[in-house]
Formats: C-alpha cells, structure tokens, sequence
C-alpha cells in the first residue's frame, strides 16, 4: 500500500508527478516510509 504525504527530502522526480515536497510512501510496521530518503512518519 502507498499514500502521498509531505517530506523535506528532495527529488525532481516526484515534485513534477506528485507536486512539491509531497512524496509516496510505503506501508512499513510503525507507519510510512518514505521512498526517497526512508525516513519513517506515523
């Protein structure tokens, strides 16, 4: 499962497809981690 939330990191990529500091993260056991930098978020 992914869902869009907002992150500091940086990446072009996703700022085009998904707007600006918001990006996609995956599902993990305590909550969402992003797929740029792998930081987690509750």
């Amino acid at each position: 499962m992914t869902k869009r939330i907002a992150c500091s990191c940086k990446n072009e990529y996703q700022d085009e497809k998904c707007g600006k500091g918001i990006r996609v993260h995956n599902s993990c056991n305590n909550g969402w981690r992003c797929t740029v930098c792998e930081t987690e978020r509750k």
